[in-house]
């Protein structure tokens, strides 16, 4: 039987995907450090880059190729007015040399103009055509990218100006490649905020991506080693809404991680995000991580934890029915709550069921019968936490 890490490590590079060079680093001879250049296959598959120098001062065309110590990808398409607050809380990172690559990935929009508007020579624009999905652009990203850290940020989430500084300085401190930090929840006007709970310890965070995804905030919260990510591959192009979930199984892996406790992501729920706006193959792209994983689920004794995965799903169609009043969005949520319910017995689960077909009203009761069988909500607002977040927020409302 393999060790639990060699049934996790044998699946780097090969079961990826996209095996293309577009999706592989470079590395020197002299140092393996990673090349600044990007490479044919940029050109040949219709992406293209620029680096905005911004005016002509000497100094800062200088730092604008100088090798940074953090490459942030981000990658974007048709959303500029979201994309603007998250640019600007990157630039806006403090006591970290960084570079941003925007990966605009055939956007029909103003955000191809409107980018060619930032003078800021920390700032790379790639654009890709046609449109090849968040997976490719991120790696798209990571191929041009040239720092010793990557990190990620959706174009729609926001960070507290110490995050990077932060997790960097964690993962340093018990020699870690990978860090991540805790999460709030924001409404499309930023005010609303839900606390999601503490991030998990990483003493056992290998064992426990495999039963579900524990780090908070999607692909916005963490940062990795490039090196590491050279070792497991990028992300998997099969994979959308749990791409990131997939990337961080094969980085804990190789390399262990770092948690910093305070709220430094904001995660954003508006109505053109992945899940409330299309009806992604969510259910697809689980059974097709079961079936990688399920060796390492057997070496370490554990299982997918299925029920949590559909509450977690019928939660986004609930939402996104309610933004677009769209009855089988409803029956989609209604229908992963009742899973969940036959997975658990749990009749927490047939009320939410219930809820989903039903509408607000019953939302209300719901919410009214949790509070009944249960001490505390389970976001409940931390103690050392204003009920409105942490005041960095306020630069973004």
């Amino acid at each position: 039987m393999c060790s639990p890490r060699a049934a996790i490590c044998s699946l780097s590079g090969s079961d990826v995907a996209s095996k293309s060079s577009h999706t592989k680093r470079r590395f020197s001879s002299s140092s393996g450090r990673r090349s600044a250049r990007p490479s044919a296959r940029s050109a040949a598959t219709g992406s293209s880059s620029r680096r905005f120098a911004g005016a002509s001062d000497p100094a800062r065309r200088i730092r604008s190729v100088a090798e940074p110590e953090v490459s942030v990808v981000i990658p974007t398409r048709d959303r500029w007015p979201h994309l603007t607050r998250a640019l600007r809380s990157v630039l806006a990172q403090e006591d970290v040399d960084l570079e941003v690559i925007v990966v605009d990935d055939g956007s029909t929009d103003e955000t191809s103009a409107r980018l060619a508007e930032v003078d800021d020579p920390r700032v790379v624009v790639v654009h890709r055509e046609p449109p090849h999905g968040v997976a490719r652009a991120r790696n798209t990203g990571i191929e041009h990218a040239r720092g010793t850290w990557l990190a990620f940020l959706d174009d729609d989430d926001l960070w507290a100006p110490r995050k990077l500084r932060a997790q960097l300085d964690a993962a340093a401190a018990v020699g870690a490649g990978f860090a991540y930090s805790g999460v709030i929840h924001l409404d499309k006007s930023r005010q609303h905020v839900a606390f999601v709970g503490r991030p998990p310890d990483p003493a056992d965070l290998e064992r426990r991506l495999l039963v579900h995804n524990v780090v908070p905030g999607g692909c916005s919260n963490a940062v990795l080693r490039a090196d590491v990510v050279a070792r497991v591959g990028p992300f998997d192009e099969r994979l959308a809404e749990l791409a990131d979930w997939d990337l961080w199984i094969r980085a804990v892996a190789v390399t262990t991680g770092a948690v910093v406790q305070e709220y430094q992501v904001g995660y954003l729920e508006h109505e053109q995000n992945m899940l409330f706006r299309d009806k992604p193959r969510v259910r697809e792209e689980l059974d097709y991580l079961a079936d990688k994983y399920a060796a390492a689920r057997r070496a370490h004794g554990v299982k997918l934890d299925r029920r949590y995965f559909r509450n977690w799903v019928g939660y986004q169609y609930r939402r996104a029915a309610r933004i677009h009043r769209d009855e089988e969005r409803s029956v989609l949520a209604a229908r992963y709550f009742l899973k969940a319910a036959v997975l658990s017995s749990n009749p927490l689960d047939l009320v939410r069921a219930a809820t989903a077909l039903v509408g607000e009203r019953s939302l209300r009761v719901a919410r009214a019968f949790k509070r009944l069988v249960r001490r505390k909500p389970t976001y409940a607002v931390p103690p050392d936490q204003s009920p409105t977040g942490p005041s960095w927020l306020e630069a973004y409302r």
